[in-house]
């Protein structure tokens, strides 16, 4: 498994108001499932974080490769884990803390990566 992350969150201003235990809690939660998604099947199997600020928004992106469509099977991201009642809070997590921010929360599947975006637009 190899992991790939850019980015650039040097430039702050505007931001003050958004805890980093917020982004920590967005970007571990993201990168856990992308981790969990891991099958030996996958050859190649990158991970890809991307972190940037532009239009006045953070923007959060992590993806992994995927063998099969899960949104057409899983469309809201439950999971498949017997202990349902301690899981699957990750994705909720991550959309809560985007809406805190103004922002949102967009789970896509692009070129047989499933794709993680969440943009952060906290107020002036």
């Amino acid at each position: 498994m190899k992991c790939h992350a850019s980015g650039d969150f040097s430039k702050t201003d505007g931001f003050e108001n958004v805890d980093i235990i917020d982004i920590c809690t967005i970007i571990g939660n993201l990168l856990d499932n992308a981790i969990e998604a891991y099958t030996d099947s996958l050859k190649d199997y990158e991970i890809m974080i991307k972190l940037d600020m532009f239009g006045g928004a953070y923007s959060i992106e992590i993806s992994n490769p995927i063998e099969k469509s899960v949104l057409t099977h899983n469309s809201r991201l439950k999971t498949s884990k017997p202990d349902a009642k301690n899981h699957s809070l990750g994705t909720k997590s991550v959309k809560r803390r985007a809406e805190k921010y103004n922002g949102n929360a967009e789970f896509t599947e692009e070129n047989n990566r499933f794709v993680a975006r969440v943009w952060l637009k906290p107020e002036d």
